[in-house]
């Protein structure tokens, strides 16, 4: 059988590039019976716009060359697992239907949390088409368990849930604790406003006296570059580390809390967060979509509400003071972190594209 893979590889580097990687790796390493041809779409990113309503020709020329790509390398496959965000779901639709209406089985993985809000927006007529090309696939899989839900609500009977996934061999486990007991807290991904990098800082500079540092590790959003960089030299706790590429995962050993106070509105399965549990530490999330998924408060972390420093100091608090606790809950993150294998989740995928039998 040939398996074809539709994605987006690096660069650039993210939390969506990375998972794809991490499924054509377990997938080409793992199942020598099948012939794997990966096709990338990384490289569709759309130019700023000319006007609001004006899209240059030739990023649309680009597009449909790329388009052109993906088609000729697909047209010979027996199976095809496409991962997609909403937008690209748009252009790699036709090529699916296609797919499926010459009885090839399809599968459509989509990144983050934010399928439902994208479908509620669309108008009815185009969210009629959508839902009806969803439903000719053989599945579709979303991250979290509420965003099943919600597109089940609104007529995707074909969704399922697929963790997302990393590699937990690949990730070293947590080191000693610092002799000088220091507290060592990280934020690692991209460094923007809605993910909670001001309401971190103001919660770190809140914390009664102690020794904590905490660490920003990732490329800054450009519009948040300069008010970021201006609070972070202005304290004496927090520290912007640079950016890393994948050897960022060799670094998260080397802390005791991961911190994400996220609220941004496509968050699902957090990749940075499943690291930080594979590494074997404790994380502070907000209770905001998919991130409720992967930390229960007081089990393997904490769980605060989202933009409320307060809620978060405290939170940072009682792990910063309590050594024994954090052991606990790194303890569990690793046992919870096995559930997002990609050993466990990449057979989920390949499951309805392996079907000897397909009905277009």
């Amino acid at each position: 059988m040939r398996l074809h893979l539709i994605g987006p590889f690096p660069p650039p580097l993210g939390g969506a590039t990375i998972t794809f990687q991490v499924f054509v790796d377990e997938i080409v390493g793992r199942r020598e019976d099948l012939g794997i041809d990966a096709v990338t779409w990384s490289d569709l990113s759309p130019p700023a716009r000319r006007s609001k309503h004006t899209v240059d020709p030739r990023y649309l020329f680009h597009v449909c060359r790329q388009w052109g790509g993906v088609a000729r390398a697909t047209w010979s496959a027996d199976g095809v697992i496409c991962f997609s965000s909403e937008r690209w779901f748009w252009f790699l639709a036709p090529l699916l239907l296609v797919m499926r209406l010459r009885r090839r089985n399809v599968v459509v993985r989509f990144f983050g949390h934010s399928a439902a809000t994208w479908l509620r927006h669309l108008r009815a007529p185009s969210r009629v088409m959508v839902l009806a090309a969803l439903s000719r696939m053989n599945g579709v899989f979303v991250e979290s368990q509420a965003l099943t839900r919600e597109l089940a609500d609104l007529g995707l009977r074909t969704v399922g849930q697929n963790n997302n996934f990393r590699r937990a061999e690949s990730i070293p486990r947590k080191r000693a604790e610092a002799e000088t007991g220091q507290c060592r807290l990280l934020f690692a991904g991209l460094i923007a406003r809605d993910k909670g990098i001001f309401e971190l800082i103001d919660a770190v500079n809140a914390l009664p006296n102690g020794d904590i540092v905490c660490d920003f590790w990732g490329e800054v959003a450009a519009e948040d570059a300069s008010l970021f960089l201006q609070r972070v030299t202005s304290s004496c706790r927090c520290r912007y580390r640079g950016s890393l590429g994948r050897e960022v995962v060799n670094i998260v050993a080397d802390y005791d809390v991961f911190v994400l106070p996220s609220y941004h509105s496509g968050e699902g399965h957090s990749g940075a967060v499943i690291e930080a549990m594979m590494a074997g530490l404790p994380s502070v999330v907000t209770r905001h979509q998919g991130l409720t998924d992967l930390v229960d408060d007081g089990e393997n972390g904490r769980v605060v509400d989202p933009r409320n420093v307060k809620d978060l100091a405290n939170a940072l608090h009682d792990l910063v003071t309590d050594p024994e606790g954090r052991r606990r809950m790194g303890i569990e993150s690793l046992k919870r972190a096995q559930r997002f294998d990609v050993g466990l989740n990449a057979p989920i995928l390949l499951r309805p594209v392996l079907k000897r039998s397909c009905a277009a």
